[in-house]
């Protein structure tokens, strides 16, 4: 029964080699477009490779990220649009209003206070990241 079938095989493949080829290729390309994902570098980490979902997971990171650096850079340019409309109106008028200079001091010892909180949470975490001797 072995060698019938190994010879009814040989016989088929042999008369109709072309046909089994392409069925064999027929079904890699079926496999290969319905089982695999196209991939491609992701932007990150270029030597992983990922998927379209997960590329636009990346995208959507970064440009949370960069709408961030922007809402920094736009809070310090009303910071020194601030300072820049007490002084012309200082210098203008040649009188100073309090409650403007104790805004002003307020804000420079508070953000003082916010740049040493990040300074020390820094060095804490430099700390700790050493493994002790």
């Amino acid at each position: 029964m072995k060698n019938f079938f190994k010879t009814l095989w040989l016989e088929i493949s042999n008369h109709n080699r072309y046909q089994v080829i392409s069925g064999i290729l027929c079904v890699v390309l079926l496999t290969w477009f319905y089982g695999c994902e196209v991939r491609c570098k992701s932007i990150l980490h270029p030597d992983t490779q990922i998927t379209r979902t997960e590329l636009q997971a990346e995208l959507d990171s970064i440009y949370a990220g960069a709408e961030e650096r922007i809402n920094a850079l736009d809070r310090q340019e009303e910071l020194r649009q601030y300072l820049m409309d007490i002084a012309i109106t200082t210098g203008t008028t040649g009188t100073i209003n309090p409650w403007t200079v104790f805004g002003m001091i307020s804000t420079i010892l508070f953000g003082g206070a916010a740049t040493d909180n990040v300074r020390k949470r820094i060095v804490i975490k430099k700390l700790s990241a050493t493994p002790p001797v």
